[in-house]
């Protein structure tokens, strides 16, 4: 733990010890320019995680709703979208697991389920209904099949 002296227009840094909690590297768009900021309190910390992750889960769904908004649905949209999902299963779970409250924790966890579980059934949905369409037209503009003979 670091705490600051201040004399007359001159800080001094000492060290107390060693501190645990949320270690997060804020932006330097101040005069005071800080490399890490250590969050120790527990509701702080909450609420700081909080916002974190509704940015990455705004950007997540933004990410699967371009992808469901497509008028083909490709095998590598599907994969990134997965993909994503599992970074930030595992983001919440590597990084921010001890620093949540329990009922945060599940919370996001939950809706880290249902939106994987809603991407694979709306993928699922998507590959039946252009199968479907497929179908109709191959079925509806079968190619006449030409005789062959005499020309005239």
């Amino acid at each position: 733990m670091y705490y600051l002296k201040r004399k007359i227009k001159k800080g001094k840094v000492e060290n107390i010890g060693e501190i645990k909690g949320l270690i997060t590297k804020p932006n330097n768009k101040g005069i005071i320019k800080v490399k890490e900021l250590i969050i120790v309190d527990k509701n702080i910390s909450n609420s700081y995680i909080k916002k974190q992750l509704d940015k990455k889960f705004k950007k997540m769904y933004k990410k699967i709703y371009d992808y469901l908004e497509e008028s083909e649905g490709s095998e590598d949209g599907i994969k990134s979208c997965l993909s994503e999902i599992e970074k930030l299963k595992s983001y919440i779970f590597y990084k921010y697991q001890e620093y949540m409250k329990v009922e945060l924790y599940r919370e996001y966890l939950a809706k880290i389920v249902l939106t994987e579980q809603e991407l694979k059934k709306k993928d699922k949905e998507r590959e039946i209904f252009n199968q479907m369409i497929k179908n109709a037209y191959m079925n509806y503009y079968e190619p006449e099949e030409i005789e062959r003979g005499r020309g005239r």
